[in-house]
């Protein structure tokens, strides 16, 4: 008994022994985990202070370069603002289209630079006047017949930027009040200020009557027009670039175009044509053998299924468009 007793007393020594070093090694660890994450949460404020110093210094250079670009904006565009379509054409041919054709900043880079031009109200530009020019389907069909594809995804990128800001104005009259015409409360009193949709000036070139919401729809019907006419006339084609770069345009924009009925249900039957035309086998008739080109035929075919789920968006001319036939203008102050 007293053996056993003995041999009993040891091993609790023992097993004291073994629970008091993984007691210890637990507390080291615990102890290691602690400063483990001491160093972890000093590394995260470091680049936390990194990052917010960073930011403070890009706005910082924002701001100045759009204070410098501010002052010069003014001696731009030298010609009277009678002369906004030929200062539009100017800066489409000579800017705009060559730089965006370069790659997706880009596109992007113009689309920001002509809302820039809008927004600090640059003498003797109209936002208006580069859109009416720029939706021109003859302007349009060259573009994309002279593109190659990936120049067509940046042009869908640039135009798929614009239609974007124009849908959300024709769905929001107030946004379109604001982001369009500069609408402001100053003083109890609102007045509207941007120079990109106005229709008359004062003697000092301040505008005095805007285009409305109403007529702005007709404006952008007219838009959407051309643009369909465009790209219908390069998928009404056999030529293998302009119907390759015309679906591109389709699927960079399919968010916002086509947005009425009768557009979207031709597109669906064009994409379909072409689906089954360039599927067909090379062991067909030569009467029915037109294409064979296959990555046309499951661009079309991709395409056609994108467009139809969003048939529900569809909506009929009448409610897309005012129905009103001219522009009435009306006073610089909002009513």
């Amino acid at each position: 008994m007293l053996e056993q007793g003995g041999r009993l007393g040891d091993g609790g020594e023992r097993l004291g022994a073994l629970l008091h070093r993984h007691l210890g090694s637990g507390r080291r660890l615990t102890q290691a985990q602690f400063a483990l994450e001491r160093v972890n949460d000093s590394l995260v404020r470091q680049v936390l202070e990194r990052m917010l110093q960073e930011a403070n210094e890009g706005i910082t250079r924002f701001s100045k370069a759009r204070l410098h670009i501010g002052r010069q904006v003014a001696s731009w565009f030298p010609a009277d603002i009678s002369k906004a379509d030929q200062t539009a054409d100017t800066l489409l041919e000579e800017c705009i289209l060559p730089r965006l054709q370069l790659g997706a900043l880009d596109a992007e880079y113009c689309f920001r630079l002509i809302k820039f031009l809008h927004e600090f109200s640059a003498p003797n530009f109209k936002l208006m006047s580069l859109y009416d020019r720029l939706f021109n389907h003859n302007r349009l069909r060259a573009m994309i017949f002279t593109c190659t594809v990936r120049e067509a995804e940046h042009l869908a990128r640039f135009l798929r930027l614009i239609l974007a800001d124009l849908s959300k104005w024709h769905g929001d009259k107030s946004a379109y009040e604001k982001e369009a015409l500069g609408l402001k409360d100053l003083q109890g009193t609102k007045t509207r200020h941007y120079l990109g949709f106005a229709t008359a000036f004062d003697a000092d070139g301040k505008p005095t009557e805007f285009v409305e919401h109403d007529p702005f729809k007709e404006m952008l019907f007219r838009w959407h027009k051309e643009l369909n006419s465009a790209l219908r006339s390069c998928l009404n084609g056999l030529e293998w670039m302009h119907i390759r770069n015309a679906i591109t345009i389709l699927k960079g924009v399919i968010d916002y175009f086509p947005a009425i009925n009768f557009m979207a249900e031709k597109f669906l039957e064009q994409l379909k044509t072409i689906t089954e035309r360039e599927a067909a086998s090379k062991n067909a008739p030569e009467s029915e053998q037109q294409g064979h080109r296959v990555d046309l035929s499951v661009t079309a075919q991709t395409t056609y299924s994108e467009l139809q789920k969003r048939r529900s968006k569809w909506i009929l001319v009448q409610a897309f468009r005012s129905g009103v036939v001219s522009a009435p203008a009306t006073s610089a102050r909002a009513p």
